[in-house]
């Protein structure tokens, strides 16, 4: 059925021109409708709009990125969540070294001490320790004096009541200092000469120092001795103040003194030291600080900085004195290495190999 028989078919149903138009509107209207669904299936593939490419496309696209958000979200995540450390053993930015407590040092010539290491102890100097004694005999009636006490030069130390003239007579101090302990009780019977107390001064100490036959002749009075301790690998320096020559029946050493500043009280009576009694000096072609040798693995090391990563080196050591020491193979002389604080650079480093085992 063609165009013109469906509009003359409208017309007798509708009977009327108005009818008519209407149809024509209506016919119209699906052919305009039609022909753009044909224009739309015909665009598609010439234009390349197929819903099902895009989606594939879409999809490969996706998993394209998925390697980048799990490098995102992965390794990069870890690294962020532990404040950023670099994954990379031993790298330790220049701006970290301080806050780190790293200093660095080179390796150089050095004019280093020949020194002898002697065992010793802390003594309270005799000189500097005196002696409360009674000085007629009577009853002690006041002495308040207790061990670690301090008491001033001319401080009231006893008050004795003589038996011979039933009246009271005085023992102050002569000089200031600490009470390291007391031999009476207020209330007692006292004999002329009785020790009361024992008081020191306690701001200058002796480091008795223990020589063997062997070292003992290379000692001289006035040679420079640096004496340490535990906790305390700076030392305290001074001099050979005395050569004893008696000799310990037991040991067979004698011994070596040494006067030692003691105005903060670092050092007690029986305290173990060792001093360095410097007999002589040598040129060493290349040293490092005495901080920079650790020990690894059983071997000797010190760590290298090369930019701004550390790496362990081994070394061969010589002779060494209170500051640095002697590097007879493993180093060149400008390099850099980790001083203070070469311990940092070790825990980190084996750090990271303990990460790696596990």
């Amino acid at each position: 059925m063609n165009r013109l028989t469906i509009v003359a078919i409208s017309c007798l149903v509708g009977g009327g021109l108005l009818g008519w138009t209407g149809s024509r509107l209506i016919g119209a209207e699906h052919e305009e409708h039609a022909e753009e669904h044909g224009k739309e299936k015909i665009a598609g593939p010439e234009n390349g709009h197929d819903d099902h490419k895009d989606e594939a496309r879409e999809g490969e696209k996706h998993e394209d990125e998925e390697p980048a958000g799990h490098d995102e979200h992965g390794d990069a995540g870890h690294d962020d969540e532990h404040g950023g450390e670099s994954a990379e053993p031993g790298v330790i930015a220049d701006s970290m070294l301080a806050p780190a407590g790293i200093a660095l040092d080179s390796v150089r010539p050095a004019t280093l001490a020949q020194v002898v290491a002697l065992p010793g102890r802390i003594r309270n100097d005799p000189s500097r320790v005196f002696v409360a004694t009674a000085r007629f005999p009577g009853v002690l009636r006041s002495f308040g004096l207790k061990a670690g006490a301090k008491v001033k030069t001319g401080d009231l130390v006893a008050r004795i009541e003589s038996d011979a003239t039933l009246e009271p007579y005085e023992i102050r101090a002569p000089r200031a200092g600490t009470v390291l302990h007391t031999e009476a009780t207020e209330g007692q019977v006292v004999a002329s000469g009785q020790i009361l107390a024992e008081i020191a001064d306690l701001g200058s100490v002796l480091a008795e120092l223990k020589v063997g036959s062997g070292d003992y002749a290379r000692l001289r009075v006035g040679q420079p001795v640096t004496v340490t301790m535990h906790g305390d690998e700076a030392g305290k320096r001074s001099t050979v103040t005395a050569l004893l020559p008696q000799v310990d029946p037991a040991t067979q050493m004698r011994t070596a003194q040494a006067k030692l500043d003691n105005s903060r009280g670092v050092y007690g009576d029986g305290l173990f030291v060792q001093g360095l009694v410097e007999t002589g000096r040598f040129a060493a072609a290349l040293t490092v600080p005495l901080a920079s040798v650790q020990t690894s693995k059983g071997k000797t090391v010190v760590y290298v900085r090369e930019g701004e990563r550390f790496e362990e080196r081994l070394v061969t050591t010589g002779k060494k004195d209170v500051e640095r020491i002697e590097v007879l193979s493993g180093l060149k002389r400008g390099e850099r290495v980790a001083a203070i604080g070469s311990f940092v650079v070790k825990a980190d480093l084996g750090k990271s190999e303990a990460e790696h085992a596990h």
